[in-house]
């Protein structure tokens, strides 16, 4: 019994009618005669009661329709998730990002993922940018949103982002009056910094910048979460250089300076294998990025091995301070009254170690994202 055979006689069984079926299916009648009555020689049973009026189905044909119409319903289901898989539009992909770019660059690429491929199941990995590297590797990750990715053999990276690079100081700091701030007038200053250890290329990348002003980067203290940078550098601690992104921490006590230094800027990555840098998968969420953090040239389009190619324009991130909520630590979720994406209020106890009183939570606001699992905002580095 084929499939075509079945997909005739549910034509006719449907319409019961050997002309209307015909044109349906846009054959003559008599083939499509010829075919039904083959169909019922195979089952050994009478299909249909026909006469020079009208067609009828007889209890057996009841059966058959029954049960053709799932397995026509199955073949289609299958063969739409054949061309889906060839075409890259299902399957798993595990997706590592470092923490700030949690801020402005993941919400609307899964947004922009889950609108255009529902069938990709996305796995989001909080993960420094060593570590992605690391597990690119291994094997146990398929592509990473990274930050200072130049060279790294076996991996393709392409560029998405020129992230300016930012100031952080108190309030109260002498530079806190100023909009913008020169590298070198940051000599002398006591910096908040994250471990080299953990986070090498981004703090590599940033000492470098002081070196070549002859400014000392000073660190005075450590710390992984930017979170907790930023309330050191609010308790009065030290100043803290820190992606354009985090001005979307809204902490009382604290000021955000631009760089005046063209090379102050963070390259934003997507990087994968060698080997997967063909992928299908992979090619929708490096258009996903594309889309939705920057434009490079057409000969980024495709991810570079080893040294990434011409710089992007940088890209002026933008931020709406949201005054602090109560007390209690919370997650809320508020969606405009005309429908639109709600975005999501993340609530961060940041404890002041001044000697004063203590500050007021700090409010991080950034666009909704549904991730088909839990919310991934955790905000470390």
């Amino acid at each position: 019994m084929n499939l075509r055979r079945l997909e005739l006689f549910v034509a006719v069984a449907e319409e019961l009618h050997f002309s209307r079926a015909a044109e349906r299916l846009h054959m003559a009648q008599p083939p499509l005669s010829q075919q039904i009555r083959k169909l019922e020689e195979e089952c050994k049973l009478q299909l249909f009661v026909r006469n020079s009026r009208n067609v009828q189905l007889t209890a057996d044909g009841e059966l058959l329709l029954k049960h053709a119409r799932k397995v026509l319903g199955q073949y289609g289901a299958m063969t739409a998730a054949l061309r889906q898989a060839r075409d890259g539009e299902i399957g798993r992909l595990r997706l590592g990002f470092v923490s700030s770019a949690a801020i402005s660059a993941v919400p609307p690429v899964v947004r922009y993922l889950r609108a255009q491929w529902p069938g990709i199941d996305l796995e989001l990995r909080e993960e420094t940018t060593d570590a992605q590297v690391d597990l690119i590797a291994a094997g146990t990750l398929d592509a990473g949103i990274a930050r200072e990715v130049r060279n790294a053999p076996g991996l393709s990276a392409t560029l998405l982002q020129n992230e300016r690079l930012v100031v952080a100081v108190a309030t109260d700091h002498h530079l806190a009056s100023r909009t913008s701030v020169g590298l070198e007038e940051l000599k002398g200053e006591k910096f908040i910094a994250f471990p080299r250890d953990r986070i090498s290329r981004l703090f590599d990348h940033i000492a470098a910048l002081f070196h070549a002003v002859d400014v000392e980067f000073d660190i005075v203290q450590q710390a992984v979460q930017f979170p907790t940078i930023l309330g050191l550098v609010a308790a009065h601690l030290g100043i803290a250089v820190v992606p354009e992104s985090l001005r979307a921490f809204v902490i009382p006590g604290l000021a955000y300076l631009d760089i005046q230094d063209t090379n102050a800027i963070s390259r934003l990555s997507l990087i994968c294998s060698n080997e997967m840098t063909d992928s299908l998968l992979v090619a929708k969420v490096r258009e996903a990025c594309l889309q939705t953090m920057g434009h490079p040239g057409e000969d980024q389009q495709r991810g570079a091995p080893a040294e990434e190619k011409d710089d992007v324009s940088s890209r002026k991130l933008t931020h709406t301070p949201a005054p602090p909520p109560p007390h209690a630590a919370r997650n809320e979720r508020e969606g405009g009254d005309d429908g639109s994406e709600p975005t999501i209020t993340v609530q961060l106890d940041v404890v002041s170690l001044s000697a004063d009183k203590p500050s007021p939570p700090a409010v991080l606001q950034t666009e909704g994202c549904k991730t088909g699992q839990r919310d991934m905002f955790r905000t470390s580095m």
